[in-house]
């Protein structure tokens, strides 16, 4: 866990490119870990990979079409970039 908070003219200059799983998946599924390892063979970004919550090993229940809490869910790993670590982010 980052618990430094970068200021504004402090970013870092690699960006990070957020990769989001499917319904009924995770971040680990072979097609996600294979395009990460790609993207980040052909790009100068770091890549992010991670569960959206109820799926994989994050905590808490899977439902279908809760499309609310994964985009919330998603707007916290944006923040997390950003604000933490001191990333932009490039989608």
């Amino acid at each position: 866990q980052v618990s430094s908070s970068p200021s504004e003219n402090n970013v870092k200059t690699k960006p990070v490119i957020i990769i989001c799983h499917g319904a009924m998946s995770w971040r680990n599924q072979m097609i996600l870990a294979n395009l990460s390892a790609e993207l980040l063979r052909c790009l100068d970004a770091h890549i992010l990979r991670f569960d959206f919550t109820g799926n994989g090993h994050s905590k808490g229940e899977w439902s279908m079409g809760n499309f609310n809490r994964e985009y919330e869910d998603l707007l916290t790993v944006i923040d997390f970039v950003t604000k933490s670590i001191g990333c932009q982010v490039r989608c």
